[in-house]
């Protein structure tokens, strides 16, 4: 079956539309961030951003441990009531551990562990807990949100949160409240993001717990007790994985230069993820019907063709031409943000073209294959800003990060191959 057949086929579905709609929601939310972010360059310095970038970075690691990973059963129990609880026991969790750092960073806040880990000085150190409970929130809200099948109300709160972010963003910036100004609006764009989700739905979930059942709670939290026991490590790596770099830039270098990756980062990923995640959804989707390998083989050789295809002339104009489009978008200030992108360039292609096929491994349940690679990824993105910071050269070390996760990333989209191969577990 030629791939325009089975995309056309797998468009009239009502998964594929609902997955539609996701992505619709979280192209808008991603694309208004790109197209503000030149004015967020002019109102904020590389080291704010860095700063920002530090705070995102400790708060998205620390998030995988605050619910304990309750908010991935929320889809399973039969009943709806179950449900409910299982998002109430992850809100419980979320909010205990956000006072418990709390607690921590106020008894050690003299600590040079924090400047020299998040270049968060002074009050801005206790912006950390109620950063992890608020991004701790969202989580479970949608999770909540796709229990009940409320894609398009999903889609808004990613529309109204990101809104929000970027609009106080710029209010923060032009007002002078620069230092701080991006993380207070991150922090009231998560709680929108949330807000949005919850309250459509709180008279439905607070009759759900009229009477309150402790029981129910408790029963619930050891019913799915795997997940805080496995999904933890394995968020924990592929969730800090991606934030070595800003972290090891601001501990082994400054966080101006932090502040470049952050920039660079954020307008890469964007587009990269957004095409990727489209075709991710329909290619999972049709893995999940066939029952023979034959059947998919096809599709996954024409799509990564089709991906291929699709950005190759414009990675390669933006890596020749990358230090010059930052410095004429951005300001000259920015200029090294393009000679990162350049560099992160091989990294994100990469990623772009196996992310797609990556709902193998939950196809075909290789969890504990995929540990493998997980693990890889960190250890080279450790070794890479050790050695960078050895040679005290960051260029170096953003250097053997992309060229050493790219060659990974391309083992493991040849590992997703050979997972198609598989005969078993269809």
């Amino acid at each position: 079956m030629k791939l325009r057949e089975s995309l056309q086929k797998i468009t009239k579905a009502p998964l594929y539309r609902n997955s539609f709609t996701l992505v619709s929601g979280t192209f808008i939310a991603q694309l208004f961030l790109l197209v503000i972010s030149p004015i967020l360059t002019m109102l904020y310095s590389p080291e704010e951003f860095g700063v920002y970038g530090a705070f995102l970075s400790v708060s998205t690691i620390l998030a995988m441990i605050g619910t304990g990973r309750y908010e991935l059963a929320i889809l399973l129990p039969k009943k709806d009531k179950d449900g409910y609880y299982i998002f109430l026991l992850s809100l419980l969790l979320a909010a205990f551990f956000g006072v418990l750092l709390l607690l921590i960073i106020f008894l050690t806040q003299s600590f040079y562990f924090w400047d020299w880990v998040t270049a968060l000085r002074g009050n801005y150190l206790f912006l950390i807990p109620p950063g992890v409970f608020l991004f701790s929130m969202t989580m479970p809200a949608a999770f909540l949100a796709n229990r009940f099948k409320k894609f398009r109300l999903l889609s808004f709160s990613k529309i109204a949160g990101s809104g929000s972010t970027g609009l106080l963003g710029l209010l923060f910036g032009s007002v002078g409240i620069t230092f701080g100004g991006l993380i207070f609006s991150k922090l009231i764009g998560w709680l929108v993001e949330t807000g949005v989700i919850v309250v459509p739905i709180l008279k439905k979930a607070t009759n759900a717990f009229k009477p309150f059942e402790k029981s129910r709670l408790f029963k619930q939290a050891k019913k799915y007790q795997n997940f805080p026991k496995f999904s933890i490590p394995e968020g924990l790596l592929n969730t800090g994985f991606k934030q070595i770099p800003i972290l090891a830039l601001t501990m082994f270098f400054s966080p101006e230069l932090a502040g470049f990756f952050t920039l660079t980062s954020s307008i890469l990923a964007k587009p990269f993820g957004m095409v990727s995640m489209s075709f991710g959804h329909v290619f999972f989707q049709k893995a999940t019907e066939v029952d023979h390998p034959d059947k998919l083989r096809p599709i996954f050789s024409e799509l990564l063709r089709f991906l291929f295809l699709l950005a190759i002339v414009p990675t390669a104009l933006l890596f020749i031409f990358a230090p010059s489009v930052f410095s004429w978008v951005f300001g000259q200030v920015w200029a090294t943000s393009g000679i990162y992108a350049r560099w992160m360039l091989p990294f994100f292609f990469v990623t772009y073209l196996k992310s797609p096929f990556s709902g193998m491994v939950d196809v075909k349940n290789a969890f504990v294959r995929n540990l493998f690679f997980e693990v890889g990824f960190v250890g080279i993105a450790l070794a890479a800003f050790a050695i960078g910071h050895w040679q005290k050269d960051d260029l170096l070390a953003i250097k053997i990060f992309s060229l050493g996760n790219g060659v990974l990333g391309l083992i493991q989209l040849y590992w997703f191959k050979l997972l198609i191969e598989e005969e078993g577990g269809w």
